[in-house]
């Protein structure tokens, strides 16, 4: 009997291997990265990380919530380390987004890895 081939992996993305055949939906790879964006935004708004703070303040950015404006072209925004990035995969898995579409959108990378 052989293994049936398996999908690149990520923390707790398995599945089979499918031929990618079609190509991504562009639209649906904008509201990921949309999705993203916000993500990291919300996390440097809420979480208020000492470092990154303080970083941005002594580049004189004090109102954080006025130089991070949301529907900006670009945007501000803090990943945390370490198992808190994970939280960014699972966001928009909740959303409906499919592995695939994370990692097409260049969310989320494939790894050896499940767990």
């Amino acid at each position: 009997m052989t293994a049936a081939r398996r999908e690149p992996t990520m923390r707790g993305m398995t599945g089979p291997a499918a031929p990618n055949l079609a190509p991504p939906n562009v639209g649906r790879l904008r509201i990921v990265l949309a999705e993203a964006a916000r993500w990291y935004r919300e996390r440097l708004l809420t979480d208020r990380p000492p470092l990154a703070v303080a970083t941005l303040t002594d580049r004189g950015l004090v109102d954080l919530a006025a130089v991070t404006p949301a529907g900006r072209r670009w945007q501000l925004g803090y990943a945390p380390a370490g198992r808190g990035s994970a939280a960014l995969v699972q966001h928009p898995r909740g959303a409906g987004f499919t592995d695939r579409e994370l990692f097409d959108a260049g969310v989320a990378v494939p790894g050896r890895y499940a767990g």
